[in-house]
């Protein structure tokens, strides 16, 4: 019987890693569990979607009015620039329209701190195709390790 990747539900290893850090330090979080609305036609129905992968309940920063938000949604984002770029407009919308929230954004580079911090090589949370997709950066990391 087939069960998938062995990282799921997660849609990505690095998404993984980062529910693996959160439930180290016992931080409440749900998995892709809200889609927020951030473009409306016309006719008030709603025709673009965000769907950060985490949101964190009981991540309550202080804003800066001194109240505190009503939680957290963290995007992770592995992916090249072009893509990065769309993610961050979402980002900006959903900032907007749900002020009560904190949105965060999570980066490859996070991803590998995350990954030193957990005492864990980031190639390990990769796939075989992925590994040889970003053997450079990986050789290069490897390297300036040693220093």
């Amino acid at each position: 019987m087939d069960r998938g990747p062995w990282f799921a539900p997660y849609a990505h290893p690095a998404e993984w890693i980062y529910a693996r850090l959160l439930d180290s330090v016992r931080i409440a979080y749900s998995y892709e569990s809200e889609t927020l609305a951030i473009v409306w036609g016309d006719n008030g129905e709603p025709l673009e979607f965000f769907s950060p992968d985490f949101f964190l309940p009981d991540v309550r920063a202080p804003r800066p009015d001194g109240t505190r938000y009503e939680g957290r949604f963290v995007e992770i984002t592995t992916c090249r620039r072009k893509l990065v770029t769309k993610k961050h407009r979402k980002l900006r919308r959903a900032r907007n329209l749900y002020p009560q929230y904190e949105f965060q954004i999570v980066y490859r580079q996070d991803i590998y701190d995350i990954c030193e911090e957990l005492g864990f090589a980031y190639e390990m949370a990769l796939l075989p195709d992925q590994v040889e997709r970003y053997r450079d950066e990986i050789e290069e990391r490897r390297a300036n390790a040693g220093q």
